[in-house]
């Protein structure tokens, strides 16, 4: 509203206090508010206060929460500790054939990874280090690291020198010795017969009274110094690695050839280590297969001679009034009887049948049949410590053997695999008990 001067009627502003025209003081309805004016807080003050309202707030809130009956309150779950798989002790495989050292670790359930080096102490195929070691605490399903050895590295060996007549020397032996010489050297020996002399450690085996095999067990290096119990490795670094190898019951074979004579080393096919050194004064290791019948030769000999059926006439040999000749040999490795089962050769059966006689004036008693190998060692057919299967059983014949009447003897001999047989040993004694022993070659003549 507007408002005029009360002395001149000019119109005044709203604030003016005394009219601009005449100057007459201006009377107002209401007094002016002249209280001062409060002043606004400090920042600071503000931020505290708020600061304290949100504080109750939530504290307030979770007193509710907590008092009420019917409210849940959400809570995280503990953590749930994980099970740590269970730790395997790794078994110590140095020392074992590849394939054992792989059972060995799987069997405990660890993984293995194979590496192959060579190394000069540490047989072919052995394991020579592992990692992680034995004894160590590992995972389930880890793997272990071996390495297996391939033997003498040939880029670092040298060949030696090729054999010579005098590496066929084993304990001052040599080949083609005399008996008389062996026994002058070594004395007579624990157990002998006609071609064969056993001092223990050292075997001789004779053909005509000549050295044609020594072996060793013990007790003598080879002329390079080579021992039972060493190594291939220690072979190869004496010999060299121009051999031949084979594998038999008794063990590894390494053959090492000089003209018709022959250097050997078996090793045990578990330890690796060298247990037998022999020379052989033949071609080493011959398979034996059954012969065709051969005329006879002009100087073997035979001086015996049956006529089998009326059409085949066999010869063999008469020493004494004995006579024997081989009528058939051949080998198999099973044999099947309706009265005694069937059996399986530990190595190879010989089955032979020989035709005995007797050529004397008297009753003989009948003949034992043997059979020999290249060493000079006897078989018998009822041998326990080499046959599974055994027999004695003659096939027409009789305790005691009239003159001039021939009888047919059926043997079979389980022989160990790798033995060269090479001849039968006939053994009888007359009525007299004279002894009468001698050989007869593996071998079917006819005329």
């Amino acid at each position: 509203m507007s408002r005029f001067c009360e002395q001149c009627g000019a119109k005044l502003e709203p604030n003016d206090n005394f009219c601009m025209t005449c100057g007459a003081k201006v009377i107002r309805d209401e007094p002016p508010d002249s209280s001062p004016k409060s002043k606004s807080p400090p920042t600071e003050i503000i931020y505290i206060g708020l600061g304290v309202a949100v504080l109750l707030l939530v504290t307030f809130g979770i007193f509710f929460q907590s008092s009420s009956p019917n409210r849940t309150v959400s809570r995280k779950p503990a953590p749930v500790e994980q099970s740590k798989p269970a730790n395997i002790t790794v078994p110590y495989v140095v020392g074992k054939s590849q394939s054992d050292a792989a059972a060995a670790l799987k069997n405990v359930g660890l993984e293995v990874h194979v590496s192959d080096a060579y190394d000069d102490s540490v047989p072919i195929g052995k394991i020579i280090s592992q990692s992680p070691n034995s004894g160590a605490n590992i995972a389930k399903g880890q793997t272990v690291y071996v390495y297996v050895s391939k033997g003498v590295d040939p880029a670092k060996t040298k060949q030696p020198e090729p054999l010579t007549e005098v590496d066929l020397t084993i304990g001052g032996l040599t080949l083609g010795m005399s008996k008389s010489s062996v026994k002058t050297k070594y004395g007579n020996p624990s157990y002998e017969d006609e071609d064969y002399f056993n001092y223990g450690n050292v075997e001789v085996g004779f053909a005509n009274d000549i050295v044609k095999t020594v072996a060793c067990t013990g007790g003598n290096a080879t002329a390079r110094g080579i021992v039972i119990g060493d190594s291939l490795s220690q072979v190869e670094r004496a010999y060299g690695t121009n051999y031949s190898r084979d594998k038999d019951g008794s063990g590894d074979i390494y053959t090492y050839n000089f003209g018709n004579s022959a250097l050997r080393f078996v090793f045990d096919a578990q330890t690796g280590k060298l247990t037998r050194i022999a020379v052989y004064k033949s071609t080493p290791n011959p398979k034996p297969t059954p012969p065709s019948p051969a005329p006879k030769p002009a100087n073997d000999g035979y001086n015996y001679s049956c006529t089998v059926g009326g059409t085949t006439t066999y010869k063999g040999i008469l020493r004494n009034g004995i006579a024997c000749a081989l009528y058939d040999w051949h080998t198999q490795k099973q044999m099947s009887f309706d009265y005694l089962g069937s059996y399986t050769a530990r190595g190879t059966f010989y089955v032979v049948t020989v035709i005995v006689g007797n050529g004397t004036n008297e009753p003989i008693f009948t003949p034992s049949i043997y059979l020999v190998d290249e060493r000079g060692r006897k078989y018998s057919s009822n041998d326990n410590v080499t046959s599974s299967y055994t027999t004695d059983r003659n096939v027409e014949i009789e305790l005691m053997l009239n003159p001039g009447t021939p009888k047919f003897d059926y043997e079979v001999f389980d022989i160990p695999d790798g033995v060269n047989i090479t001849s039968l040993r006939c053994e009888a004694f007359t009525a007299n008990f004279n002894a009468v022993e001698f050989n007869v070659p593996l071998r079917v003549v006819t005329e």
